[in-house]
C-alpha cells in the first residue's frame, strides 16, 4: 500500500472518458462492445475498474478485463510503476509459479490522458476478515514462497532496480524518517538503520513482489487463487517481503498472527530468516508514525473494525518487537 492519496481521474463509466475507452478495447478485441464497467475495490495505488466486453456480432461469450490507470500522485512516488507492471506481468508469464497472475493486454500511455494498462481479469475475491486464519497463512505463505523461487538473475527481471543501490537506499530513507520521532525507540531504530548501511545485509537475490498483503491475492473458494498489483516488484532478500506482509499482518491481527505467517514461510520455504527483526524495522518504518496511510486500504475491503489510534498501537507494538530481535541477532 502507498503512502500516497490517488488524485481523481476522469470517470470512465461516461462521456467522453467512456468513448475514449471503446475505442482502446476495440484496437485489442475488434468486434467487442463495452457492455458494464465496475469500480474493483481495494487498491490504493491506482484507479481500477472491469470492463465487460460484448461481441457486436454474435453470442460468443463476454470478455472481462481489468483496466488500471495511473493518476499524478501515484506518479510523483512510483514513476516507473506503469511499465515496471507491464514488463513484470510479461515475466510473470513465463515464469510457471502455480498461481495465476495477470496476463498483460495492452499498455497505453495517452489515450485516456494518463498511463493505462488492460489486463485479463481474475475472478476470486479478496479477503481481510479470513474464516480459517491458520489456511489464510498458509496458503499466503506458500504463495511468497513460490515467487521466491524466481531469482533476480533472469534476463526477463533486468528492468528491476538494481538491489544493492535499492537496499540502501531504502536504508537511508528510512534511518531519516521523521516518523520515528513519535516512537519511544526511534533513536535506536535509527542506530540498526546506520548499523545496516555499514554492512550489506542482502542473501541470496529473488523476484520480490515488493507489496504483498492480503488486499493483493485473489481467493477462489478456500484456496489462493492469484497475486495483483507488481507495479512495486523488486529484485532483493526474500525476507522483506516476508518483513513487509507481517508488518501488514501485524497491523490488522496482532503481532501473534504475524509470528504465525512467519512459521508457515519458513516451512514453505524451507529457509530460516534470523535476521528478520532488522527486515521488520524496515518494512514497518513505511507505514510510520500512524499507519493512517494504510487505513484507507484495510476500510475499503471492510475492516470497519479498524481506527488509526489502534494501527498506531499496533504499529508502535511490532516495532519494539523488531528492535528486540534486530539488536539479538
Amino acid at each position: 500500500m502507498s503512502e500516497a492519496k490517488e488524485q481523481a481521474l476522469a470517470d470512465i463509466t461516461r462521456g467522453e472518458p467512456r468513448l475514449a475507452l471503446a475505442a482502446l478495447c476495440g484496437k485489442v478485441f475488434p468486434g467487442y462492445r463495452i457492455s458494464r464497467i465496475r469500480s474493483l475495490h481495494g487498491g490504493v495505488d491506482a484507479a481500477t475498474h472491469r470492463v465487460d466486453l460484448e461481441c457486436e456480432a454474435s453470442a460468443e461469450p463476454t470478455q472481462s478485463i481489468v483496466v488500471r490507470r495511473y493518476g499524478n500522485a501515484t506518479l510523483r512516488w512510483n514513476p516507473l510503476g506503469p511499465t515496471r507492471l507491464w514488463r513484470t506481468l510479461h515475466a510473470l508469464s513465463q515464469a510457471q509459479l502455480g498461481i495465476a497472475t495477470p496476463q498483460p493486454l495492452w499498455f497505453d500511455a495517452t489515450t485516456l490522458d494518463a498511463p493505462t494498462l488492460l489486463m485479463s481479469y481474475l475472478p476470486g475475491r479478496s479477503t481481510l476478515q479470513p474464516r480459517d486464519m491458520g489456511r489464510f497463512l498458509s496458503d499466503m505463505a506458500s504463495a511468497l514462497a513460490r515467487i521466491h523461487t524466481v531469482p533476480s538473475e533472469e534476463p526477463v527481471l533486468s528492468h528491476l532496480p538494481n538491489p544493492i543501490e535499492r537496499l540502501a537506499q531504502l536504508f537511508a530513507v528510512a534511518e531519516q524518517h521523521p516518523g520515528l520521532d513519535s516512537v519511544t525507540d526511534g533513536s535506536s531504530i535509527r542506530r540498526v538503520f546506520a548499523d545496516v548501511r555499514r554492512r550489506p545485509l542482502v542473501g541470496r537475490l529473488v523476484l520480490l513482489h515488493g507489496d504483498y498483503w492480503a488486499g493483493n491475492v485473489v481467493w477462489r473458494g478456500s484456496h489462493l487463487h492469484a497475486v495483483l498489483d507488481w507495479d512495486q516488484a523488486e529484485r532483493g532478500d526474500a525476507a522483506y517481503d516476508v518483513a513487509y506482509c507481517r508488518a501488514d499482518l501485524a497491523l490488522m491481527f496482532g503481532r501473534p498472527v504475524a509470528d504465525q505467517f512467519l512459521a508457515a514461510y519458513e516451512d514453505a520455504a524451507k529457509t530460516s530468516l534470523p535476521a528478520i527483526g532488522i527486515w521488520d524495522l524496515l518494512a514497518a518504518s513505511r507505514a510510520l508514525p500512524t499507519a493512517k496511510a494504510w487505513l484507507p486500504g484495510y476500510l475499503a475491503l471492510g475492516r470497519n473494525d479498524l481506527s488509526e489510534s489502534v494501527l498506531a498501537d499496533r504499529l508502535h507494538a511490532f516495532l519494539s518487537d523488531a528492535l528486540r530481535r534486530a539488536t539479538a541477532c
